[in-house]
């Protein structure tokens, strides 16, 4: 550039024009010695495009100079350029990739390291919505987003709130006692189990547990029905052995109490310190439920077959054996407390309402196959709900036998009294002797 101006000088020829090509040609070679900031790159820009007027530079001597004045521009906007291939602003309109992203990252935890790098992704948001003008200030935007994060998160139940408005809480609050424990649950469970494996026979370990429970309720049942015999021939021949039988009879109603004896035989084992894994036995008992109705139902539709090998009718055991059990561990207030059978009626009334309403809307279609297929899903929801009542109906009547109204403190007490009440007797017996006969000379 310097033997341009030097080029331009020598000419004798003096004029306005030539004055300022020279002026323009200093002017950009004093501007490139020195930093390569925007506005001299600028200028030198403006000065070439004067000084170029008079055909200074040939063309080959141009297209050199042109290329390195690119270069000195991609050198010195290098860092803005980078920075505007890397800006990631576009996530906003894409926001709806980031939760799948982190379900990605929680699943796998491969990545996991580099998630700090998705959040300085999106800070490249951050500008673009600090420009946007929605309020005339964005503070205050940023404020009203503050409040709304705080009432979402207090939204729930707070235990300190509802004590200081317990009066609120109270006279506002509905609570729903009957969800307690969903069928949904209980089959997820059911199906969950059958996935740790089966035995040769076909069984998963509900199944095992639901037999031992029926064979507990099996014993059971063999007492009640000895005791039953035992209370029938007593009554048959009293007639003619009023004292023997008497003392019989009181030995079967009274005296020998086998289901209360079974119940204080085992239960201080059952709610022994060794036998904790025990307290949430009742959990169990719906997912137990659901799989012995499958079995009742696969079994009575055994009859009807050719080959009736399991086939049966009636399993009262398993119900004789949950009320045992239940008494032994004291927990029938905590099963009654999850309204199980109320949540499975509610449940199969839903269902089979919503297939009859199925019914009514296909019938004028004129679908045989649907029909046929609703109307056999029909009655197989009204079985299951008869097998479901007639569970609960059975597992009342047993626990009948173990006296389930009353809990485990309230049998204690009742003993103690009676204790008291037979020491007491006892006590006035000795102070109030009966006074000897008189001796007859």
């Amino acid at each position: 550039m310097n033997l341009h101006s030097k080029r331009v000088i020598s000419d004798k020829k003096y004029s306005e024009q030539r004055l300022d090509v020279l002026s323009a040609l200093v002017l950009a070679e004093n501007t490139l010695n020195g930093p390569s900031t925007k506005q001299r790159r600028l200028i030198v820009s403006l000065a070439l495009s004067v000084g170029t007027q008079m055909k200074t530079f040939k063309d080959e001597e141009l297209i050199p100079l042109q290329l390195v004045l690119k270069k000195l521009d991609l050198i010195s906007e290098l860092t803005e350029r980078v920075r505007a291939q890397c800006d990631c602003c576009f996530l906003y309109w894409h926001r709806a990739v980031f939760p799948i992203y982190l379900d990605d990252v929680y699943e796998n935890a491969v990545d996991s390291a580099r998630l700090h790098y998705m959040f300085s992704a999106l800070r490249d948001c951050v500008p673009a919505m600090m420009h946007a003008r929605h309020l005339e200030s964005y503070e205050v935007l940023l404020e009203c987003y503050d409040k709304e994060i705080m009432e979402v998160l207090n939204e729930g139940l707070d235990v300190l709130e509802i004590m200081r408005n317990i009066h609120v809480f109270v006279s506002r609050y509905l609570y729903n006692l009957n969800n307690q424990y969903p069928f949904e649950r209980a089959d997820k469970f059911n199906r969950g189990i059958r996935k740790l494996g089966i035995t040769p026979d076909g069984q998963s370990y509900l199944d095992q547990f639901r037999q031992l429970i029926s064979q507990i309720g099996n014993a059971m049942g063999y007492v009640r029905m000895i005791r039953s015999g035992g209370l029938h021939c007593c009554s048959s021949a009293i007639r003619q052995l009023d004292s023997v039988l008497s003392d019989l009879t009181r030995n079967f109603a009274e005296g020998t109490e086998y289901f209360k004896m079974l119940v204080d035989v085992f239960a201080p084992e059952f709610r022994s310190p060794k036998n904790m894994h025990l307290r949430n036995f009742y959990i169990i008992v719906p997912p137990l439920t659901l799989n012995f109705v499958e079995h009742s139902i696969s079994c009575k539709e055994k009859l009807n077959k050719k080959n009736k090998s399991g086939a049966a009718f009636t399993d009262d055991g398993f119900a004789m054996g949950v009320a045992y059990i239940l008494k032994l561990l004291d927990q029938y207030q905590e099963f009654d407390s999850l309204h199980w059978f109320q949540s499975v009626r509610e449940k199969y009334v839903k269902e089979i309402r919503a297939v009859a309403k199925q019914q009514n809307v296909q019938s004028t279609n004129q679908d045989e196959k649907l029909l046929q297929t609703m109307n056999l899903t029909h009655k197989r929801l009204e079985v299951c709900l008869q097998e479901f009542e007639l569970l609960y109906f059975s597992l009342s009547s047993a626990r009948i036998f173990f006296r389930a109204d009353k809990t485990a403190a309230e049998e204690n007490q009742e003993k103690k009294e009676k204790e008291e009440e037979s020491v007491k007797a006892s006590n006035g017996d000795l102070s109030n002797p009966t006074p000897a006969d008189p001796v007859v000379k």
